[in-house]
């Protein structure tokens, strides 16, 4: 098989792009495009500024767009590859971004109409990184048909295929998911005479029993952008406010509902109660596998929440202290009530708008689809990186995956879905909100103070 590396140097952005060429079997036509790149080199010299890796003559460029840090883009590419020997006329070529470059290598790609044909990216209703606008705008296919397939219509949860879905219409593939994991310390527990909290005013009482104890509560990070200390505020708030009402978490987040609401003042009232002051004192200094090492992993703090994407952190002699719980009903609370957990899509593929439209390239990437959506990549994935693919069929069981993680997932599986709180926020407000929600979770500001900033930040022009 003929390789060839391309290195593309953006401002802000460092693209790894690799050209793998398919070995064998059936056709194609030859493509001219340009990448987005100011600088390309090659292994063997340079090449002009502005140009991708150049095809082998009549050779058809399909080019795959992921992100450095995709868990599973080795098996990506090896499925694309395997796929790609029945087309010795089509090229790959791989453009390889780190995450915090790759939203501005996905805008950039928009702005000069320059997008990949085989995209791995955030689910459709992130804000945070464009794709709404990408969608409106056309560069992401409507790929309705292919729920009409016997192959796909049942092969994803209706979670999994509703967050791809945008009026009505499906846009993406779901390659990744995860859940929110609620895990407690029953030898914590036990030592402080506590029972494994079932209640809101038992999860409450237990904060200040843990301290007594000389225990922390909360074994998380309060660092901006950390991913654990964030869940808490969700569900507290989903409990007050509901979670897509008028008046519910998306919308007060999104500047389109007001903390000055009864609902919204509750729950940043409880939401104090529940963590301020209840965390390790540099946990902003943290990340979040800094702080699950640090007092977790030590027997220093008593629980655990974050996503499933963290239990790989937690060590083998802690997750056997560890129970899955619930995030309980707030008594008097008039949001969501019943079974709740934070689920959603951490990744999910896209086609182009154009490639969709060319036969040749529409074809290799719904065989692309297929493939690494099946239960043999599935489980090779989860057994290999620990990511789970949100398709009905996938066998899981004390043999291939932790028991604290399977009770986490049936707790998941058995309950409604809500997201992120930020999901259709601001971006740019984000870096404000995080420096006065640390001070909420040190115990600095009060629930009231935190309304009112909140207020400020997302509602008022």
């Amino acid at each position: 098989m003929r390789k060839r590396r391309v290195i593309s140097m953006l401002a802000a952005v460092s693209v790894a792009a690799y050209t793998l060429l398919g070995c064998s079997g059936g056709g194609g036509q030859a493509a001219d495009s340009q990448a987005s790149g100011t600088q390309a080199q090659t292994e063997a010299g340079s090449e002009e500024s502005g140009s991708q890796a150049p095809a082998s003559s009549g050779k058809t460029v399909l080019r795959m767009s992921v992100n450095m840090t995709h868990t599973g883009k080795e098996i990506m590419t090896e499925v694309m590859e395997d796929i790609l020997k029945d087309y010795p006329n089509v090229e790959l070529q791989i453009e390889e971004t780190a995450q915090d470059s790759y939203v501005s290598k996905m805008a950039m790609d928009v702005s000069t109409d320059n997008v990949a044909d085989l995209i791995q990216y955030w689910r459709p209703d992130s804000t945070t990184h464009g794709c709404p606008k990408y969608i409106e705008n056309g560069s992401f296919a409507d790929i309705s048909e292919l729920l009409e397939s016997d192959t796909f219509k049942d092969m994803f949860t209706d979670d999994a295929v509703a967050n791809c879905t945008v009026d009505g219409k499906l846009y993406a593939i779901p390659a990744e998911f995860s859940f929110i994991m609620f895990l407690a310390n029953k030898e914590i527990l036990d030592d402080c005479g506590l029972k494994v909290p079932e209640t809101w005013d038992e999860l409450l009482a237990s904060m200040d029993v843990l301290k007594e104890h000389g225990y922390i509560p909360w074994g998380v990070s309060t660092k901006a952008y950390a991913s654990a200390w964030e869940r808490p505020l969700g569900y507290v708030f989903t409990r007050h406010c509901t979670f897509f009402g008028e008046n519910g978490v998306l919308n007060l987040f999104g500047g389109k509902s007001h903390f000055t609401d009864e609902n919204a003042m509750k729950a940043c009232e409880d939401l104090a109660r529940l963590v301020g002051g209840n965390c390790a004192v540099d946990s902003m200094t943290l990340d979040d596998s800094q702080a699950t090492a640090k007092y977790m992993n030590t027997g220093q703090a008593c629980y655990f929440i974050n996503g499933s994407y963290g239990l790989p952190h937690l060590s083998d002699e802690v997750k056997e202290k560890l129970v899955a719980i619930r995030f309980p009903e707030i008594p008097g609370a008039a949001g969501d009530t019943g079974k709740i957990q934070d689920k959603s899509l951490t990744a999910v593929y896209y086609a182009s708008a154009k490639a969709w439209e060319d036969p040749l390239k529409k074809e290799i990437i719904t065989k692309f689809f297929e493939k690494v959506s099946g239960p043999d990549i599935a489980a090779r994935k989860f057994l290999e990186t620990g990511s789970l693919t949100p398709v009905r069929d996938m066998e899981l069981s004390e043999d291939n995956a932790d028991r604290v993680f399977l009770e986490s997932k049936a707790l998941a599986d058995d309950s409604e879905q809500i997201l992120w709180f930020l999901s259709t926020g601001d971006p740019n407000k984000r870096d404000s909100f995080y420096s006065f929600y640390t001070e909420l979770w040190l115990g600095d500001i009060t629930g009231e103070e935190f309304a009112r900033r909140c207020e400020e930040l997302f509602c008022e022009q």
